[in-house]
């Protein structure tokens, strides 16, 4: 029974020692044949006319970007191209509107949309809904709540947002 249970002791073990060969085995190949190659960029003649167009502004720096920043630009241009004139006028607008922002205001933005990818899609509909509601109150209201909000001190702030939570669970 002993040499029985011995046995089956070393079998486990020669199992565990193959199951990390398994793995140990890769790396080491890995790391002596060197690391995978990054994934290439992709040079600015092989772009397309249309993306070459929508990302003209570029074409300068384009070869020194990252495969990152490249895909998602290119990404952003199938975007543009798929958008109705009116859609695109606005876009061009607002992409001028962040180009003439001072930098402190684009840290700000960048850092609230953080903030937004982190919520939830639940909670991101309601601040869409919340937004909505503002938006069709007349704009002497609005500049007024905006006013009242920004003589607030952040202990203020954060008070007022409890009290309208609070006000809104109870009538949901």
């Amino acid at each position: 029974m002993q040499a029985q249970t011995q046995l089956i002791g070393k079998r486990k073990l020669k199992v565990k020692t193959i199951n990390k060969l398994f793995v140990i085995i890769p790396l080491c190949i890995t790391a002596l044949l060197g690391t995978p190659a990054q994934a290439e960029t992709t040079p600015w003649h092989e772009l397309s006319d249309s993306q070459q167009t929508i990302l003209k502004p570029l074409q300068s720096k384009w070869d020194s970007l990252t495969e990152d920043r490249q895909r998602k630009l290119l990404k952003g241009a199938e975007r543009f191209k798929s958008m109705t004139p009116e859609q695109r006028k606005r876009a061009e607008k607002r992409f001028q509107r962040w180009k003439n922002m001072p930098p402190e205001q684009k840290a700000r933005l960048k850092e609230q949309f953080k903030r937004w990818k982190k919520l939830s899609p639940v909670q991101r509909e309601k601040l869409k809904k919340q937004f909505k509601r503002f938006k069709t109150l007349p704009p002497e209201k609005r500049r007024a709540l905006r006013q009242q909000w920004k003589k607030l001190n952040p202990q203020q702030r954060k008070a007022l947002r409890e009290q309208l939570r609070q006000q809104r669970s109870k009538n949901n």
